[in-house]
């Protein structure tokens, strides 16, 4: 009967599809199987579409209802995507347009490796999905991208669901899967794109650990989680340690009656163990370009940024813990901030049921309760929860691995959901009660006893106040819903689609509520930007730009005197010097900063620029609304020469910062004042300097400023004995006036202290200076203050914003333009500004004030002139190729582009060896005098290895798809398969050899278990 009924399902099938079985050739029996399976899965699985639908529907209403554009001016970029990513996106934009190399790019601080931003930020699958539209689209694709994770979160989990229910209920599915989609993690990490492929890609990997141990089937173990690494290496590794807990946690939770062991394999726990480290090895090597390329990136200077606390401790009150479960429990995603847990009310109700329910094995409940338990340890002690985030603390945005806990409870809230019939209504009530107590509970203890780091930390402790609406009211009102509908699913057997039906409606009105009170809460705390700002960046600059890049061609560095973000340039694609990333080359962050430039840990921006240092490092262009004429000359672009349509409005009060090359303390307030200045002086991407820059260490604790520096760096360039006095200290004229301000002194510097903290606390610099010459300003300390600036009690200095803060130290240390002056008697105000009510400053320097020796400046630019590349047009980022003229032999050539061990230099066709100077920069040899080619190409020796060990790892894996079909069931192969992959029982007639094969696309053969072949597998 069973065979005959197998015969006629085949050919039904078979005549529906109008096929006929091939015979004789096994390729073209794969092919007609997989075209049956495809057709066979469109009619289990097509509800699923509305398990990915449902949820996007009601991420799109959530932003709706927060005014997206065009339906208002709101947007999705927010925090990290605001100020980092949603550049990334566009530079891939560039570079799928052929304007941009992935392995390197000069839009990031001087020049750094992009594949590890890549890997790093963007490289999600997806994301090629999207360069196929408009570029000026970028926020609505943002949004797409976002809709379409969501929908496919909903779609993956309900597979994973229908996998492992007896007798799907469809609406319920949807209902658990839509909660999974928009749990608290999904909604508020959002912007945080390529952290949800790994949201995404979870239950298909569960399952396929779950197939792996079952049945030994590989092809979605390896696929999923080869995808997860690749997409992100980062949260990739969380996902490989996910495989390894869950691995345990499955064998030994269905280690009853064969659950796990259906084909009784012999040994089966090591073979298990052997077989998922084989093919976790083989997806690790899949994605191995993925890992050594972050890898590389990181080596630059990410695990130098911070020292780990390796001091266990718990991070938080387990009761405070217990409330992110509740729905809108949004509290911060700044250090202070919990776990993002939420997960829907209905797994509150449900979960705990599941440990009482009879249908559930003791050992199943035990294996459960211990990994919610490891979960929990993990996110509560430091130390755990560190080896989680790859041994670096998060930098806001804490428990990047939530997601997982949220979808096990999900999993196992479905589970006691399919047997709901079997819990008492006992139960239910007494559960129901109990977390209707505790939100009481917390509704009378209110902020109180609620995320009291948070409330310190921030300026306005009301924003993470309990909403009595959206939670207590919310909870509450679903806590009775679920519970009369668990009670009539239990007892009634009819009506139970229009039961689910009424389930899923409150499912998605609960998590809809809750996603909008997360996201508005999300806004208030660290803000969302407007479509129109981060628009008008691309339409009003991309036309400058593009004005420039049609006057020269060439290679060049250019910047402006504004900041949207530190990585606008990456957005209008221009090569320059400002950037914000978390593979930032840690040296090259340093070298910026000695150079008088604004940078710290994981960013530079083109703030402190001077003629000097623009010029040593090639700025050859400006756009500024700045007059930059007495430094360089008329400027050669304004309003008038950039195209703009003739209806185009000019956004108003725009940008809040400009570059220290200011002479005005004036905001922009309109783009028609923008101009574009050609530095004259600018040096190429490389030139020929003395061999006395071999020795030369720009780090050294001789200088005390960057104009000393900068002086000592162009002597060691032009090889002279004395001091090139580039950059001159101003005369001061004795000590300081002090008023209402004592002075006292460390081992290295002077600390300057108020002494009534109620009235201004001042410390008053006179100075000589040229007439008419711009003097620059810089204070050196070792610790971050601020202060106001007052210069001949004409005006303040506002670098960053109205309350005319410099800020000293090297948070934002830099040199700063003071302007020019008539009267050679200037004076330098500082008010002491800070909580802290001081100032330090280094001992024994010179001066604070320097101004520029044009005659000097302009013979020492001349002379390194003489023998700078000329950098052919049409070269790519990562490959460079020009010609130069050496001088001398042994010639040494420097170049601004920041060291790195992955820059291949060839003179003449023959392969030079690269050297660091000044402590951060490549610079090489050119053996004899005369003119040359040079080529520079870049390919790090780790990215070649990755490559190559993908592509090996990818062949290996495809041919074992390719020809297992054909030697699965040969003898010498088999015995290694048991090891290696996966046992199958042999085919033994032609209709089982035709029947659909869904196994391996995640569909179990509903015969599989009572066919006379799994008997014989199991007698064996």
């Amino acid at each position: 009967m069973k065979q005959s009924s197998s015969k006629k399902r085949s050919a039904s099938i078979a005549g529906d599809l109008a096929l006929e079985t091939p015979a004789g050739n096994p390729f073209q029996r794969m092919m007609y199987r997989l075209r049956r399976s495809l057709s066979s899965t469109a009619s289990v699985y097509g509800y699923l579409l509305l398990a990915g639908l449902v949820p996007a529907v009601l991420s799109f209403l959530i932003y709706l209802a927060r005014g997206i554009f065009p339906f208002g001016d709101s947007t999705v970029l927010v925090l990290d995507l605001n100020g980092q990513y949603v550049s990334f996106y566009e530079a891939i934009f560039h570079f799928a347009r052929g304007d941009a190399s992935l392995l390197y790019s000069f839009s990031r601080a001087l020049g750094g490796e992009f594949l590890g931003i890549f890997d790093y930020y963007v490289a999600s699958p997806f994301i090629w999905l999207f360069v196929l539209f408009p570029q000026e689209w970028m926020q609505e694709i943002l949004l797409a991208l976002f809709l379409l994770k969501t929908g496919l979160c909903g779609v993956t989990m309900g597979f994973y669901l229908h996998k492992h229910s007896k007798s799907p209920n469809q609406l319920a599915i949807i209902a658990f899967s839509t909660m999974y989609a928009l749990t608290s993690y999904g909604i508020v990490q959002q912007h945080n794109s390529m952290w949800i492929d790994a949201v995404l890609w979870l239950p298909i990997l569960t399952y396929g650990i779950e197939e792996l141990i079952k049945k030994g089937r590989f092809r979605l173990f390896v696929a999923t989680l080869a995808l997860s690494v690749i997409s992100n290496f980062y949260i990739g590794y969380m996902v490989c340690i996910y495989v390894v807990v869950y691995c345990f946690f499955y064998y030994f939770a269905h280690n009853q009656n064969n659950e796990n062991n259906p084909l009784g394999e012999k040994n089966h726990f090591i073979r298990s163990v052997i077989r998922t480290i084989c093919w976790m090895v083989l997806a690790i090597g899949i994605s191995a370009l993925t890992i050594l390329s972050a890898r590389y990136a990181l080596s630059l200077g990410k695990s130098d940024f911070s020292s780990p606390n390796w001091a266990l401790e718990q991070k938080f009150n387990l009761f405070d813990f217990l409330y992110k479960f509740l729905p809108s429990s949004y509290d911060t995603v700044r250090p202070q901030g919990l776990p993002f847990v939420y997960c829907g009310m209905l797994t509150l109700v449900l979960v705990p049921t599941f440990f009482m329910s009879k249908k559930i094995s003791k050992r199943e409940k035990i294996a459960s309760g211990v990994l919610i338990l490891f979960f929990v340890v993990s996110f509560a002690l430091s130390t755990l929860d560190l080896i989680w985030h790859g041994f670096q603390k998060p930098n806001w945005l804490n428990y990047r691995y939530s997601f997982m806990l949220c979808f096990f409870l999900i999993v196992l809230a479905a589970r006691a959901f399919d047997n709901i019939r079997y819990t008492s209504r006992k139960a239910l009530l007494g559960t129901v009660s109990l977390i209707g107590l505790f939100v009481l509970v917390a509704q009378m203890l209110g902020k109180d006893f609620l995320f009291i780091d948070v409330q310190n930390a921030m300026s306005n402790a009301d924003k993470f106040k309990i909403h009595e609406f959206a939670t207590i009211w919310l909870a509450i009102g679903c806590l009775a819903v679920y519970f009369v509908l668990m009670c009539l699913l239990a007892k009634s057997k009819k009506k139970k689609e229009l039961l689910a039906l009424i389930l899923a409606i409150f499912v998605c009105v609960e998590v809809f509520l809750s996603g909008l009170s997360d996201l508005n809460s999300l806004g208030t705390d660290v803000g969302f930007t407007t479509h129109s700002k981060y628009a008008a960046l691309g339409e009003t600059f991309r036309p400058i730009v593009d004005t420039v890049e049609g006057y020269d061609n060439g290679f060049y560095r250019m910047e402006k005197t504004f900041t949207r973000k530190k990585n606008d340039n990456m957005t209008l694609n221009i090569k320059g010097l400002s950037n914000s990333t978390s593979t930032l080359n840690k040296d090259t962050v340093l070298f910026l900063h000695q150079m008088g430039y604004a940078s710290e840990s994981n960013w530079t921006e083109y703030i402190g620029g001077t003629p000097v240092n623009d010029s040593i490092l090639g700025v050859k262009y400006l756009i500024s609304n700045l007059d930059l004429s007495h430094y360089y000359g008329k400027p050669i672009f304004g309003p008038d020469d950039y195209g703009y349509d003739d209806d185009y409005t000019f956004p108003k009060n725009y940008f809040g910062s400009h570059g220290s090359s200011s002479m005005t303390t004036d905001y922009v307030t309109s783009i028609e004042d923008f101009y574009v200045y050609e530095n004259p002086y600018a040096l190429s991407i490389a030139f020929g300097v003395d061999n006395a820059m071999a020795d030369f260490e720009l780090n050294s604790e001789d200088y005390k400023n960057p104009f000393e520096r900068m002086n000592a760096m162009i002597t060691a360039m032009l090889g002279e004995e004395e001091t090139v006095q580039v950059f001159v200290p101003a005369t001061q004229n004795g000590e300081p006036l002090l008023d209402n301000v004592v002075r006292s002194q460390t081992a290295t510097q002077l600390l300057y202290k108020a002494v009534d903290t109620e009235r201004p606390a001042t410390l008053t610099y006179s100075y000589t200076i040229p007439q008419n010459t711009d003097v620059f300003f810089y204070y050196p300390t070792n610790n971050d203050r601020e202060a106001h600036l007052n210069i001949n009690n004409r005006y303040s200095y506002d670098p960053y914003d109205d309350t005319s803060q410099y800020k000293t130290g090297a948070d934002h240390e830099r040199i700063v333009c003071l302007g020019s002056y008539e009267n050679s008697d200037m004076t330098v105000k500082m008010t002491i500004k800070n909580k802290y009510n001081n100032l330090y400053v280094l001992k024994d320097c010179e001066s604070y004030v320097y101004y520029i020796d044009w005659d000097v400046f302009t013979d020492a630019m001349t002379r390194l002139s003489n023998t700078e590349l000329v950098v052919d047009k049409d070269v790519t980022d990562d490959h460079l190729t020009g010609s130069l003229k050496t001088l001398s032999d042994d010639q040494m050539i420097l170049t601004t582009i920041p060291y790195d061990e992955g820059w291949n230099v060839t003179v003449d066709g023959k392969a030079v060896e690269i050297e660091e100077s000044a402590d951060a920069l490549v610079a090489f040899r050119v053996a004899d005098a005369g003119e040359h080619r040079v080529e520079l190409r870049y390919m790090p020796k780790t990215i070649a290895l990755g490559i190559g060990c993908t592509l090996i790892c990818t062949v290996i894996f495809v041919a074992i798809l390719i020809l297992y079909p054909f030697f699965k069931n040969k003898r010498p192969i088999k015995g290694l398969i048991l090891v290696a992959g996966e046992e199958q029982p042999p085919v033994q007639t032609e209709e089982d050899e035709a029947d659909v094969e869904l196994g391996d696309l995640g569909e179990d053969d509903p015969e599989e278990e009572s066919s006379p072949r799994h008997t014989k597998t199991q007698k064996k």
